[in-house]
């Protein structure tokens, strides 16, 4: 019996076939995840918030009116639905779990104005408005702080930093692959390193010993430079440009 052999060509356009057939499964909703929200006000007294979540978006709101706190949630998951909820209070602190396996926890969070708030998730955007002093890291994700009172350090592999109305006693951004933005509303030291992206620094006029170093990408420093100041700024990244300029 003859054999026919396939060519390069014939395997190759077989192959494309099969997988826009397999994503075609896929877009008709085999891997589709299904969806759920809920709203729920804490009880008792919030003094901290703590983030501990695999995936998901999370995002505080401090509101000076504020005397309660109220948190809304958007569960996407695969299979059966989680039961129960994923946040606790604990001695004050409220912490923001995931939500297993295959299930990813979007958190909004509306609470008391200054409140700090640490921790990290996994993957997903971490948005903070008028709370305390901010320690998180995301591992995948943007970071925006608007408004914080406290310290400010940030920290994540793959994601964009934006900071402002900083009135905190010191700034501390770290990411792997991001661009950096921040406009402190108070002179404090300001430390930022990235090692894909540019850094914008904003801030009021003051005694700054100011270090910026690029490997790559030009530098536009247009803040005084006082060896003797009392802030330190140190500016640092791999590839991209440094713009330091008065607010």
């Amino acid at each position: 019996m003859r054999r026919t052999r396939s060519s390069p060509a014939g395997t190759a356009a077989f192959a494309a076939v099969l997988v826009l057939a397999l994503g075609g499964l896929t877009a008709c909703g085999l891997a589709r995840a299904d969806e759920a929200r809920d709203d729920q006000r804490v009880g008792g007294e919030v003094s901290a918030v703590r983030i501990d979540s695999a995936a998901g978006a999370v995002t505080l709101r401090g509101d000076r009116a504020a005397t309660s706190v109220r948190v809304q949630r958007e569960l996407r998951y695969q299979g059966e639905k989680p039961e129960g909820a994923t946040h606790r209070v604990e001695d004050g602190v409220l912490t923001l779990s995931g939500c297993g396996h295959r299930c990813s926890v979007a958190y909004t969070v509306d609470l008391p104005a200054g409140v700090p708030v640490s921790g990290s998730t996994g993957s997903g955007r971490i948005t903070l408005a008028n709370v305390g002093a901010v320690d998180v890291s995301t591992t995948d994700g943007a970071v925006e702080v608007t408004g914080a009172t406290g310290k400010v350090s940030v920290r994540t592999g793959d994601g964009r930093v934006k900071g402002r109305d900083l009135h905190g006693d010191g700034i501390s951004v770290r990411t792997s692959n991001g661009a950096v933005d921040v406009i402190p509303a108070t002179a404090q030291d300001i430390s930022a390193t990235t090692a894909n992206g540019s850094i914008i620094v904003s801030a009021p006029p003051a005694g700054y010993r100011i270090a910026a170093d690029t490997a790559g990408g030009r530098k536009a420093v247009t803040l005084t430079d006082d060896p003797h100041g009392e802030y330190r700024m140190d500016l640092r990244t791999a590839n991209g440009a440094i713009t330091v300029r008065p607010s």
